[in-house]
């Protein structure tokens, strides 16, 4: 076998796994892209039935009830955030919780930093230089647990739901759990809809390496 008949089978047999490639990239294409109608599809119909819920358990408690009258917005901190990872093509973005050990949401108070600050430098103030670095000593343990215990109180909030009562209509915990899917689902489709991109930019790249391989062949 001459060596020129040689290269040619080792072209022949790149270009077929050239095109079982574009073959598996379409079809994971297309399967991702009906997954993606899916799940919108889902979305649309958890967030109708949030506002659905929503609206009557507006109706059974009362406007005033259920509105933004029942939080300040410059105390509050969101429950969940969305963290890029710019190394993953595929799912760039994961939802993360902010909850504390017994699953409440962090709040953070906007007078805890400060008054810690000041206790420290009045605590300074008062003793010798030669004793300034002798305050922990001073200070019983069971107090320091304590306090720690009290800062971390006070960097729990409630249920977000205690914002309109503590005996809530089964309607509004519906419609607070489907809101909570709702984000969930949303950062599911942009996972998705990254994943489509970078679908499509593999199958582009694949194509025209088809596409100068067949020149050689040819």
């Amino acid at each position: 076998m001459t060596l020129g008949k040689k290269m040619a089978e080792s072209e022949n047999i790149n270009f077929t796994k050239l095109c079982e490639k574009l073959d598996d990239v379409a079809l994971e294409f297309f399967n991702t892209l009906s997954t993606l109608y899916e799940v919108q599809d889902k979305l649309e119909e958890t967030m109708k039935d949030g506002f659905l819920n929503l609206s009557r358990s507006r109706y059974s408690m009362g406007i005033k009830s259920v509105s933004c009258l029942q939080w300040n917005e410059n105390n509050m901190v969101a429950t969940t955030k969305v963290c890029v990872d710019s190394d993953s093509s595929c799912t760039p973005f994961l939802l993360q919780e902010n909850k504390t050990a017994d699953g409440n949401a962090l709040y953070v108070s906007p007078d805890t930093e400060s008054t810690t600050l000041r206790y420290r430098k009045a605590a300074s103030k008062s003793l010798p230089d030669d004793d300034s670095d002798k305050i922990e000593d001073l200070i019983p343990l069971k107090k320091m647990e304590s306090s720690s215990k009290e800062m971390t109180k006070s960097l729990k909030s409630k249920d977000p739901l205690h914002w309109f009562g503590v005996l809530v209509p089964q309607t509004l915990r519906q419609s607070q759990r489907q809101f909570q899917d709702a984000v969930e689902l949303t950062v599911t489709i942009a996972n998705l809809r990254t994943k489509l991109l970078s679908l499509r930019k593999d199958y582009v790249g694949l194509k025209r390496e088809k596409k100068a391989l067949n020149k050689t062949i040819t």
